[in-house]
């Protein structure tokens, strides 16, 4: 059979390079019936090998097909001195053999040196050889399927297919035939769990794609002197959809004009972050006191604001809000007209004090992160929050959660005590309890947990048994030290229940 198999290979692969393209109905026909495992030594065209294995269905079940490039080296291995720099440039090409083989002829026959100065170029500015291959893909798209690869590359990379298509819900676009599109032509991939992610060379063609447009037209702002002559010298930009702003890349700060946003009414998606922190730079002191009313996203990561506007905004079209790293914020502005709001990421606020009550009442919130705010004095008594699906906190302050019938998820840390109203979150799934060294006993918890885990609380000893209902598959207490023996009787027989299934 494996004779066969390799001659009936060998005779398709000869007709590959000989009568390209193959007529699919006789591939899929000759080899369908085989599991094959197909070695490919990329040395011709790439055409050879997608006229012999276009498509994963024309193989039977089981089959693989593997791909080697020899192209850098000509021989099985790297060279001493070379491993380190192979693991870069694989890792800056992974699942993109024409990358590898583009890369793999630039660097050929050159040195260890020469080697590290191309890839820290092609690290952060595409090479033309590989821009050019990698664009073939994009150039071929629709305008609408170009913007949202732009998008992508700009705002989305790693987010949730379902969030980006909310965010874009009542755009032009037709974002799940987009994403559908951009998939199937392998410039992003979707994951089971439905995150987008598209790799680092097809991110970097993107945002070329967006230098390259004409500035007084471009929908996208990145590049960061680009971003302060707008917003420092009010030009007009109507057109602008969306901010990507690094600040760390301006040496002496930002001066944004009071009607900077004024102007742009369409900007939906604004994002000011720092790559690195330099003490020496001051950025946003804040935002203009009108917010646009079709901003969807808000992102100031690492920012050093201390407040970002007064009063009530507009702010219905909102659905993101990341203020995580901002050591300086004081205070979190009112969001009473963030109705739509769905993700509030307040970790890392250092500075911050209170929790407005605002926020209590946000009834399409899903995911509240408030981790180490740790001058945190005030937290809303009442929580009205019928969405919320995950809440991360890491405070001894609590208000009520037993108006938050959805949630599934809740993570904590550093906290003193479990409160007792715990036992009442019917739907929670999910219970996540980490770094609380004080921590000395977990109350009656919900009949509903599947997963429970507590790492790194080191005085605790004593859990309220039984919750280990048969929903509760999964018990894990890492270095909880002094547990007592009942504790660790119950979650070793959950343990062994576990590997029986």
């Amino acid at each position: 059979m494996m004779r066969v198999e390799l001659c009936l290979l060998e005779s398709v692969a000869l007709l590959a390079l000989v009568r390209p393209p193959l007529p699919e109905l006789y591939i899929a026909g000759s080899l369908a019936v085989f599991s094959i495992l197909v070695l490919w030594r990329i040395l011709g065209e790439a055409v050879q090998l997608e006229a012999l294995a276009d498509e994963t269905k024309w193989f039977g079940d089981g089959s693989r097909v593997i791909i080697f490039c020899r192209i850098a080296f000509r021989q099985l291995s790297a060279p001493h001195g070379f491993e380190k720099l192979v693991e870069r440039v694989v890792n800056l090409c992974s699942n993109l053999p024409l990358g590898l083989r583009v890369m793999g002829s630039s660097l050929r026959r050159k040195k260890v040196d020469d080697w590290e100065a191309i890839l820290q170029r092609l690290e952060n500015s595409l090479n033309r050889d590989i821009e050019g291959v990698l664009r073939v893909g994009y150039d071929n798209l629709h305008k609408d399927d170009q913007f949202l690869f732009q998008l992508i590359a700009c705002f989305f990379n790693y987010q949730d297919d379902d969030r980006v298509k909310a965010m874009l819900v009542d755009s032009n676009l037709d974002v799940r035939l987009g994403l559908k599109t951009l998939s199937y032509k392998s410039l992003i991939q979707i994951s089971a769990e439905g995150t987008i992610v598209m790799h680092k060379l097809l991110q970097q063609v993107g945002r070329e794609a967006v230098h390259l447009q004409e500035p007084r037209k471009r929908q996208i702002l990145i590049d960061a002197h680009q971003i302060c002559d707008v917003l420092e010298n009010d030009y007009d930009s109507a057109s602008v959809m969306g901010i990507s702003f690094d600040t760390s890349t301006i040496p002496n700060g930002v001066c944004i004009s009071a009607q900077a946003f004024r102007t742009m009414r369409d900007l939906r998606f604004l994002s000011i972050y720092e790559t690195r922190r330099d003490p020496n730079v001051i950025t946003l002191g804040g935002i203009s006191r009108k917010v646009p009313e079709h901003l969807v996203e808000l992102c100031f990561v690492n920012s050093k604001l201390e407040q970002l506007w007064q009063g009530i905004q507009p702010l219905t079209n909102l659905k993101k809000m990341d203020l995580s790293g901002s050591l300086s914020l004081k205070e979190v502005p009112d969001l009473s007209n963030a109705t739509h709001l769905k993700r509030l990421n307040l970790t890392g606020c250092w500075s911050l004090v209170e929790i407005p009550s605002s926020i209590g009442d946000l009834h399409k919130l899903e995911e509240l992160e408030i981790n180490l705010c740790i001058s945190l004095q005030v937290f809303p008594s009442h929580l009205n929050l019928a969405s919320l699906e995950t809440l991360e906190m890491s405070l001894n302050i609590y208000g009520s959660l037993l108006t938050v019938p959805l949630l599934q998820e809740f993570s904590l840390a550093t906290v003193e005590r479990i409160p007792d109203w715990i036992k009442d979150l019917n739907g929670l799934k999910f219970l996540y309890i980490a770094g609380c060294p004080k921590l000395a006993s977990l109350p009656e918890l919900p009949r509903s947990l599947k997963k429970v885990t507590v790492d790194n609380c080191e005085s605790l000893e004593t859990v309220c048994f039984p919750f280990g209902t048969p929903t509760t598959y999964f018990l894990y207490f890492p270095n909880c030290f002094k547990l007592c023996l009942e504790a660790k009787r119950v979650i070793s027989r959950k343990r062994d229940a576990c590997r029986v299934r």
